[in-house]
């Protein structure tokens, strides 16, 4: 979807994604899957630890966006 905004942005994104093995698409693939899990009534199976991890993962990626969109 970041290709609807600029070409540029998509192969940005895509390498901010494959960048570090693909530690970020990775972990917002396990993200997306706790947070299904937990909209299903499913146990997530999730520690603090990671929880907090996974927000770290969640604000990098905000980041991007919002340095993208230059709001100011």
């Amino acid at each position: 979807m970041v290709g609807r905004f600029d070409a540029i942005w998509r192969e940005e994104f895509e390498e901010l994604l494959s960048d570090d093995d693909e530690r970020l698409k990775r972990e917002l693939a396990f993200m997306g899957d706790r947070r299904n899990r937990i909209a299903r009534g499913l146990n997530e199976g999730i520690t603090r630890d990671k929880a907090l991890m996974l927000k770290e993962v969640a604000a990098e990626v905000a980041d991007w966006f919002i340095l993208r969109f230059n709001p100011t």
